[in-house]
């Protein structure tokens, strides 16, 4: 008995001392990742070998982690672990990760004390590179593991429904905090609180991941972690129809964004965010703080025209479009291991996978389902090779027909989409909106790159050494895929690339080429022969020994000057000293007077007939008035206006307006040309009828 019981003891002591050499965590949690994420963790009583998944930009970057400067760090008492070697990475040198973005390697460290819970892999510089919340145990949570996350409807419409985080939950687009938790049987009692108010929950583990949900005593509900496809059995009658939408858009209100960042840390660097966006009427930036609280959650309020994508900034880490509306609130949960993916570094032509962002309120559905819409769109990275061999061969009408290819793959994967999910047609229309300007507007870019083409660069300096030879111009009819389908879109100001849609120099139809364009008539008809006169005037006053020979070449070099883009010391060559010097005396005279004469006249031009020239120009063109060229107009109207209200009259003000309205169509724009004018009334106590301002 006593040789059974030594065995025993024996037995006990050998086998905690193999505990204490050597022990494993084979499922560790991450809160946050942003290159390394681990995966399992080995340790003895010589070291800590950690599997580790390393992420970063396939083949176009690299990832380097220094062995004096890496390490392991307790969360609870702060004791440092070092990196000391690494197996399939080689340490103090970049490594490039393979196409696929990702690579397995183990990570060795000196060895863990058992008491461990949590740990943080440091090292990089900023800090939000770095893994946050490796969790060697179960980490503190209000409810059991099961029931933590976020949770949808599994009928198919993939609705948010509630959410259950460490320290809050989220129900009915706002947070709870958490109250009473009751385990009975295999129900757990939820008790939520806010301000005063009281809501309980019950919760059951379903099947195969999912949740069975129940609010004050109600009937179970079966809610899921996953998106899930249509089950309805019917086909998706879905077509584009934009038109509905134009008085319906515009309904200025306070949009509030509310949500959590979840994973968040503000050991991660930052403890703020913003939302910008540019009002598109008038060109105004509008920047907004926000303020993240340490457990990741924010709110914000904005006030916005009519339903758009905004964007949402974190530091140096992430930047991305949000989809608003007015009036609406609308709250988010973004999961920061996704959102701030370093393989997004090249976001122009990577897609963002945002599939465990979950979105409450009016415009969640449209952000629900963008992501997913992004993953099946043509890939921006195949265009830019392709439209450089485009400019270098002149095929600029190959380019417009592989674009309008791109624009069938893009009507054809919405409709695949619109047969997968449940998707309303408010959400299709607004996707189809925004992912066909996206092509649309390639065609106007690339403009850009044959103009590059046009003068041969000096390297270094950027000067121009001369026109290229070998530059292939526009073909006269380029521009003939404007249309009216495109330009007087209603939902055009929803997506996220409508300012970019605005004509800009290179096209026939913007403003300010037209502009300009008034200026070279100008200047052929205005202002050169009567500089021209008044000057030679005031020669012959002066001068009156000037033989009207010599008088005429004056005359014809100062026509000269006034007709020629040459610098002026180019017209003198070959001319008479006299008719030099008399150049120099009165060469800034004749400058400023020309200047004054053309400027006058430019301003009268562009006064009276501007809006008329770019109608008359759309024409040209077969359209008519339209959405891109409204807000264009009210842009040159807002800035006469305010150029020339302090010193202008009210008939000026009233003439402009009166000058512009013709050729606005949208409804919002004509309303804000007569409110400047009635504010500027108001600011003068000038009170005119219905647009004195109540």
């Amino acid at each position: 008995m006593i040789a059974k019981r030594i065995l025993c003891l024996l037995f006990l002591l050998c086998g905690g001392e193999s505990w204490g050499q050597k022990w494993e965590v084979n499922s560790v949690r991450n809160d946050y990742v942003y290159v390394a994420r681990f995966d399992c963790f080995v340790t003895d009583k010589d070291k800590t070998v950690a599997d580790v998944t390393l992420r970063f930009l396939p083949e176009k970057g690299w990832i380097q982690y220094n062995a004096e400067k890496a390490y392991l760090q307790d969360r609870e008492s702060g004791k440092k672990y070092k990196l000391v070697g690494a197996e399939n990475f080689e340490l103090n040198s970049q490594v490039t990760l393979p196409e696929s973005g990702e690579l397995k390697a183990q990570f060795i460290f000196e060895p863990l004390d058992k008491e461990v819970k949590c740990l943080d892999f440091c090292g990089w510089d900023p800090a939000f590179q770095n893994t946050r919340g490796i969790w060697l145990s179960d980490p503190p949570m209000a409810l059991p593991a099961w029931a933590e996350g976020a949770w949808m409807t599994t009928d198919g419409s993939n609705c948010w429904v509630c959410g259950f985080f460490p320290q809050v939950a989220v129900w009915e687009n706002d947070f709870w905090e958490y109250g009473e938790v009751t385990m009975k049987g295999r129900n757990v009692w939820v008790e939520l609180r806010q301000e005063g108010k009281d809501t309980t929950f019950c919760l059951r583990e379903g099947k195969e991941g999912t949740l069975l949900f129940g609010v004050d005593g109600k009937r179970f509900e079966t809610l899921g972690k996953e998106f899930v496809s249509r089950s309805d059995g019917e086909a998706s009658t879905w077509s584009y129809n934009p038109e509905k939408y134009r008085d319906k858009l515009y309904k200025k209100g306070t949009t509030v964004v509310r949500g959590i960042f979840e994973g968040y840390s503000p050991d991660l660097g930052f403890t703020t965010g913003s939302i910008v966006f540019n009002d598109l009427l008038t060109g105004t930036c509008h920047k907004h703080t926000i303020d993240i609280r340490p457990d990741g959650r924010f709110e914000l309020e904005v006030e916005l025209e009519h339903p758009r994508h905004v964007k949402m900034e974190l530091n140096d880490a992430y930047s991305d479009q949000l989809f608003v509306v007015p009036g609406d609130t609308l709250m988010c949960r973004f999961t920061l291991t996704d959102v701030l993916n370093p393989q997004y570094l090249n976001a122009f032509l990577i897609p963002k996978r945002m599939d465990s962002s979950r979105f409450m309120g009016r415009a969640a559905e449209y952000n629900m389902y963008q992501s997913i819409a992004g993953q099946m769109m043509p890939k921006a990275d195949t265009i830019s090779d392709w439209e450089k061999r485009c400019v270098e061969r002149g095929a600029a009408d190959e380019f417009k027909a592989g674009i309008d290819r791109r624009l069938q793959l893009v009507r054809d994967s919405l409709k695949t989409l619109a047969s997968r999910y449940a998707i309303s047609d408010w959400t299709m229309d607004l996707l189809c909106a925004e992912y066909t300007q996206r092509e649309y507007v390639r065609k106007y870019f690339y403009v850009y790159p044959v103009e590059d083409t046009r003068f041969i660069p000096l390297i270094p300096s950027g000067e121009f050494l001369g026109e290229n030879p070998n530059y292939i111009p526009l073909p006269d009819d380029y521009f003939d895929f404007y249309s009216m389908d495109w330009m007087d879109d209603p939902l055009m100001v929803t997506g996220s690339v409508f300012e970019s849609l605005k004509p800009g120099y290179h096209s026939p139809i913007s403003p300010l080429r037209i502009s300009e364009f008034l200026g070279k008539e100008i200047k052929r008809t205005y202002g050169a022969q009567r500089a021209t006169d008044v000057v030679a005037d005031k020669i012959r006053a002066e001068h009156p020994g000037v033989t009207e020979s010599l008088m005429d070449s004056i005359e014809q070099t100062f026509l000269h000057i006034a007709d020629s883009d040459r610098p002026y010391h180019q017209t003198y060559k070959g001319k008479d000293t006299l008719v030099k010097n008399m150049v120099d005396q009165y060469k800034n005279e004749f400058i400023k007077k020309l200047m004054s004469l053309r400027s006058d006249k430019r301003k009268c031009l562009e006064q009276n007939y501007l809006y008329s020239r770019i109608y008359d120009t759309m024409k040209s063109y077969g359209l008519d008035r339209n959405l891109v060229s409204d807000y264009s107009m009210y842009q040159i109207f807002k800035r006469n206006i305010s150029q020339r209200y302090p010193d202008s009259s009210d008939q000026f003000i009233m003439d402009q307006m009166s000058r512009i309205l013709p050729y606005i169509k949208t409804p919002y724009v004509i309303k804000q040309v007569i409110q400047d004018y009635a504010d500027i009334l108001a600011l003068r106590g000038v009170c005119q009828g219905d647009l004195c301002p109540k």
